[in-house]
């Protein structure tokens, strides 16, 4: 989280280590900014004495060291007796803790991942409040649309526009629930807009992908519903009461988390109404529950308890929706609405493509798709993602965090093997995926198909290096 080379449990030690300094100084200061975290010590007093530092000599923080490093191991040997112990005072000692690490990154900034599980793991703190307080941190460290989108390009190759446009949805939704605090203390939450968002495009293009990465960055109960296979109350099946009902079991924190939560609705324009029917399973009548959840400040649905079901109520305020499809055949119907081959935006003429005539769907085209108007009106914004391109397909297996080829290097590296993929493999794997339409899934589609025999027999093999070739992909 933190890139800053010289710095330490959120102190930043560049001043202290201008030149390329010895590593076994890097180390020396990482110890003592940790002892001082996990000292009894104020965190202003702590701070007086990094702040210190930068005018003292080597000797004097060696001595520094020592000393802290001495009531270090006092302390930890405490600790150890408390954990051992499980008194009744462990719980509120931890929670002393976690509230000094808070006040810590108030006034270093953030910590990193290893260093957050260094300091749970000395205090025996549970998966949970560490969680808690990476999320805290992240609202600390992502407090604008363009932090979080830097973020989300480690992740999601391309999709520029739709990127933009969901991460201002994520920072916006953190606004509205008090996560992120406004620059105006005066402002009322609730004036700020709701941004409810369609993610429009192809399979595999990356709408559930993105959603799924802030959702986790922040720490978000999310649902994710196939709208293929939602039905309306009284019928047979999966319904919206369902749907709230998971929302509420996949919060930690019960009803009043879920009420600040997200549900991505997917493969939505599954309910759109068939022309002529005024009573469907999956058409108008289920579009007209959809409007009564995002239009109505309280839903009732139905909770499972032991005893059988119990009508439930959930502010639906600042519940996030996000809703996602294909939309397949839109663009005719934009191209009708648009009744020329050439489309002007700002005043430019622009080339018909498949690309821009999507980019030219509005609420209006919607609404000849089949969504009733009221419903196509409480929707705030439209995110276009693009089929994936030749280029973006080879960034995607390359460059991009948590790639499904790094699963398989980790898999060739856990039994001591090494795995080397020729260029032309990337370039034909690439070309495959772009002419399937399928999107990044088929990559992994294709890599399995590759790997498959050696993968299988890879335990056993006493080769050390496995080469893949073009010529792989054809036998």
């Amino acid at each position: 989280m933190d890139n800053r080379p010289n710095s330490f449990y959120g102190i930043d030690f560049s001043d202290k280590l201008q030149t390329q300094p010895p590593k076994s100084w890097k180390n020396k200061l990482k110890k003592l900014s940790f002892y001082l975290l996990c000292s009894d010590l104020p965190v202003a007093k702590a701070k007086q004495i990094i702040d210190s530092l930068k005018k003292l000599s080597d000797a004097k923080i060696e001595k520094l060291l020592t000393t802290y490093q001495a009531q270090h191991q006092q302390f930890t040997k405490l600790w150890r007796t408390v954990l051992e112990e499980h008194n009744l005072h462990l719980y509120k000692a931890q929670q002393d803790q976690i509230k000094r690490l808070e006040d810590w990154v108030g006034h270093f900034g953030p910590l990193s991942s290893g260093e957050i599980r260094e300091y749970a793991n000395l205090f025996d703190l549970e998966k949970r409040e560490v969680d808690n307080l990476q999320h805290k941190i992240n609202y600390w460290v992502y407090h604008s649309p363009s932090r979080i989108k830097k973020y989300l390009d480690e992740y999601v190759v391309g999709q520029e526009g739709a990127k933009k446009m969901v991460c201002w949805a994520f920072y916006n939704h953190l606004l509205r629930t008090g996560k992120v605090k406004p620059q105006n203390p005066r402002l009322k939450l609730n004036d700020l807009p709701k941004s409810n968002i369609l993610l429009l495009g192809p399979s595999g293009s990356g709408k559930t992908y993105t959603i799924n990465i802030l959702a986790k960055l922040f720490g978000l109960p999310l649902i994710k519903v196939d709208c293929a296979s939602l039905v309306s109350s009284g019928y047979v099946g999966k319904n919206l009461s369902d749907t709230f009902s998971q929302l509420v079991k996949a919060s930690p924190g019960g009803m009043r988390e879920a009420e600040k939560g997200i549900i991505f609705f997917d493969e939505w324009d599954k309910i759109a109404a068939s022309l002529g029917s005024k009573r469907s399973v999956g058409g108008t009548e289920l579009q007209t529950e959809f409007l009564s959840i995002i239009q109505k400040g309280t839903y009732t649905f139905n909770e499972r308890s032991h005893g059988g079901y119990n009508k439930t109520n959930i502010r639906t305020d600042n519940i996030l929706f996000i809703f996602g499809g294909a939309f397949s055949g839109i663009e005719n119907i934009t191209t009708e609405r648009l009744d020329n081959k050439r489309i002007g935006f700002n005043g430019n003429v622009t080339t018909v493509t498949p690309k821009t005539i999507l980019k030219a769907v509005n609420h209006e085209d919607l609404v000849e798709f089949g969504l009733l108007p009221e419903l196509v009106n409480r929707i705030s914004y439209i995110a276009l993602f693009d089929s994936l391109n030749k280029a973006e397909i080879l960034k995607i297996m390359k460059d991009s965090k948590e790639s499904v080829l790094d699963e398989f290097k980790a898999y060739f590296k856990a039994h001591n093997k090494r795995l080397v993929i020729k260029e032309e493999v990337y370039e034909a794997i690439a070309e495959q995926v772009e002419a399937s339409g399928k999107g990044a899934r088929q990559i992994n589609n294709l890599l399995l198909e590759l790997f498959r025999d050696v993968i299988f027999d890879l335990p056993d093999a006493k080769e050390k290096t496995f080469t893949f070739t073009k010529e792989h992909l054809s036998q």
